[in-house]
């Protein structure tokens, strides 16, 4: 006999959140290169349990706190409709899927957030969440790639802000 349980109500998601033994699958220390995906997964809240995963949690709240939704969401549209307009003609065939639903967001943020080029940090951070889980050697290789091109963007020296702020624009663009 196994010993499976459904998780059905919203008690039941309660009661696995709130009990220890339910926990994500750390991401192991490798002590890998600082701007390495290895190194991000390694450093953000999502792959961390107790109080390790509270206190980088924390850490991407605080900086949560500098974005306003109001001017994100101005901001969104904005670069929607340039995007619209260099892609064409009204009428024209768009992939929104490559052209705005994760750029744009992701753009908006990474401006918010100081990016330097707020363009180029929402390229990194799509190659970032591909290999966010893993994937071939090619999707290391670019996510690894991307993670040091983004560090070098963020305009706060400290690490600690950096990952916090990786964290929010990798959700921002794959929610996990």
């Amino acid at each position: 006999m196994t010993s499976e349980w459904t998780v059905a109500s919203y008690a039941d998601v309660h009661a696995v959140l709130a009990d220890d033994r339910f926990e994500v699958a750390a991401a192991p220390d490798t002590g890998a290169a600082v701007g390495t995906i290895s190194w991000l997964r390694a450093s953000v809240s999502r792959f961390a349990n107790g109080m390790e995963h509270e206190r980088r949690r924390a850490r991407a709240v605080e900086q949560l706190k500098r974005l306003d939704p109001g001017e994100l969401r101005q901001a969104a549209a904005q670069r929607s409709r340039v995007a619209l307009s260099a892609a064409g003609r009204p009428g024209d065939p768009v992939d929104i899927m490559a052209l705005l639903a994760r750029r744009v967001p992701v753009a908006a943020m990474a401006a918010a957030l100081g990016a330097a080029d707020p363009e180029r940090a929402a390229e990194a951070v799509i190659a970032i969440a591909a290999g966010y889980f893993g994937g071939s050697e090619q999707i290391a290789r670019a996510a690894d790639a991307a993670t040091a091109r983004l560090v070098s963007m963020l305009d706060d020296a400290d690490l600690d802000a950096a990952v916090a702020q990786i964290t929010l624009l990798v959700q921002g663009c794959d929610a996990t």
